[in-house]
């Protein structure tokens, strides 16, 4: 949950909010053409789509996207092959979108990397040759949308993200000082503007250039990516580069990571999709995505509770001050 400062919103009624916005575009015959179709995450498409500028591809950890103004046509094959599969049109395609871009439909409600992960896949978009410009259209209303929703309705809330629960992690599993953080990317930016006050910060990327970029930027240690050996002489690693059939950390690595001479180990993986493959997990000291999200909802519960009692205090004391005023008037 994520509350309001000064109000007690919950995120279902921010959602409500969100749902009868008033959105000047609505009406526009054009938002009631759109096609939305959303599927799990590890959703592969292999039956053909329509030309690539015709359609606008989002996928996240969470979810896979597909925004068109035509029905996109896909193979029963690949239809049975789909955990998930819903369609929306129209008004709902783009409200539900637009709950998406706001951090409404995401496991940790509210948060702000899904922002990001929007701008790169529309930064994309329109570097294709050939684009439909009324998708371009659509799109840039979403963006200008959600940052007013944002404004009006989520300014000011104090949220969970990435960044904060792995920072909250570290706290609770190990006392080293020296982390180390795998892409440079926005996520792995977020995380060193959490972690850099407490924690001497080194940094790999598949891109030097920009590595070393955020070393001199951040005053980080750069470690260079062709050199995998000495990764393993770290015992806090965080890894923010997810990849489509790339595996970059496989049971032999943990196994020797584990063997190393630090007792209090940590291998956070944020990457999506998952770059790891191994039988250890949270007992282990291996947290995945979903722990993350796990961990987010507990501490989430553990806040709601805080502020709920917080609230009955202050109401309570509020009485009480009310009846001690009453009877010192009237005693007097």
């Amino acid at each position: 949950m994520i509350f309001k400062k000064q109000s007690f919103f919950s995120f279902y009624e921010i959602k409500a909010v969100a749902r009868v916005k008033k959105i000047d575009i609505i009406e526009n015959k054009m938002i009631h053409e759109l096609q939305l179709i959303n599927l799990a995450a590890n959703s592969v498409i292999t039956s053909p789509l329509a030309t690539a500028g015709e359609y606008f591809l989002l996928r996240t950890c969470q979810r896979l996207l597909l925004l068109s103004f035509s029905p996109l046509e896909i193979s029963a094959q690949d239809k049975q092959k789909f955990a998930l599969m819903e369609m929306y049109s129209g008004v709902d395609a783009y409200r539900f979108l637009l709950e998406i871009i706001c951090g409404l439909r995401s496991q940790l409600l509210g948060e702000c990397e899904i922002v990001g992960q929007f701008r790169k896949a529309f930064q994309q978009f329109l570097q294709l040759k050939h684009k439909n410009p009324r998708l371009i259209w659509v799109l840039e209303k979403l963006l200008k949308d959600s940052k007013e929703v944002r404004h009006h309705h989520l300014n000011n809330v104090s949220q969970l993200s990435y960044a904060s629960i792995t920072r909250l992690l570290l706290k609770k599993h190990v006392r080293h000082q020296a982390v180390f953080i795998m892409g440079s990317g926005s996520l792995a930016c977020d995380l060193i503007k959490c972690l850099k006050k407490r924690y001497q910060i080194h940094l790999t990327a598949r891109s030097e250039v920009r590595a070393l970029e955020l070393c001199r930027e951040y005053s980080l240690i750069h470690i260079p990516w062709d050199r995998p050996h000495s990764f393993l002489q770290f015992p806090v690693i965080i890894n923010t580069i997810g990849a489509e059939n790339t595996l970059l950390f496989d049971q032999q690595f943990f196994s020797k990571w584990k063997s190393g001479v630090f007792s209090e180990k940590i291998f956070i993986d944020l990457g999506a999709p998952s770059v790891i493959v191994t039988a250890y997990g949270k007992e282990e000291g291996i947290f995945r995505l979903q722990d993350i999200f796990e961990e987010g909802n507990q501490l989430s519960e553990m806040k709601q509770e805080k502020l709920l009692t917080a609230k009955m205090a202050i109401e309570q004391l509020g009485q009480k001050r009310a009846l001690f005023c009453f009877q010192s008037r009237y005693s007097s």
